[in-house]
């Protein structure tokens, strides 16, 4: 006769009860304690509906650009202004596209805007990344593609003392668009109209330090007019 059969390893071993995952009901949630009213500011985060974003001008920046028919901006940033332009364009739901190189985010720019018909967008850092976009918008502008380009640069009491990377900008790009200017608190919605009404028929391009686009603004947007809200 066959000797009995020795049961498996696996049996041996005692039997255990399946692990009590915890309920998605019975976890806690995130409650905001206070909410503004809707008309009393800019809109919650989306993935933070409990957190109040104060307004920059950088939010009133991105809102020109949707309004005017950007449905993307693309980039390759570095810090500055780019990074306050990219946190407002999250707040926003504008997608912000990362390219290899500040040509190509051009060239992606203009492409998006002739297929599509809207203006396209692009950021750079300042100096050598400014300098980088310029194979693109020169094709913009010869192919009167509407463009608008946004740069960091230094502030004012910045470039007083600072060499590194400063470049006339505006000089640099005036040949080549049909419309230059640096945003100033002072000018801030003037100039952005005057450089939205010129992207129609080819590229433009803005400057704006760090110190205008962190600043909280003090223009009441088309979205608050129109909820008739305060200014924020």
């Amino acid at each position: 006769p066959l000797p009995p059969r020795r049961p498996a390893a696996a049996s041996l071993l005692p039997r255990r009860s399946p692990p009590r995952f915890l309920s998605v009901s019975a976890t806690p949630r995130l409650t905001p304690r206070s909410l503004p009213p809707p008309n009393a500011g800019p809109p919650p985060h989306p993935s933070y509906p409990y957190l109040v974003i104060r307004r920059t001008n950088a939010d009133l920046i991105v809102e020109a650009l949707q309004s005017t028919g950007v449905r993307r901006l693309f980039g390759m940033p570095g810090g500055g202004s780019n990074a306050d332009l990219i946190e407002a364009a999250v707040r926003a739901q504008l997608p912000f596209t990362l390219a290899h190189t500040e040509t190509a985010s051009a060239f992606m720019a203009a492409a998006q805007a002739e297929i599509t018909g809207r203006p396209g967008a692009c950021l750079a850092t300042l100096g050598p990344g400014a300098a980088s976009l310029m194979n693109g918008v020169a094709h913009a502008y010869l192919d009167r593609v509407p463009l608008i380009v946004i740069t960091d640069c230094h502030s004012d009491p910045a470039a007083a003392g600072v060499g590194h990377q400063a470049l006339s900008q505006s000089a640099m790009f005036a040949p080549i668009v049909k419309f230059t200017a640096r945003l100033e608190r002072s000018n801030l919605a003037e100039t952005l109209r005057a450089a939205l009404d010129a992207a129609t028929t080819g590229p433009v391009h803005l400057d704006v330090s760090s110190d205008v686009a962190h600043c909280p603004s003090a223009i009441a947007t088309g979205m608050n007019q129109a909820a008739g809200g305060p200014a924020p």
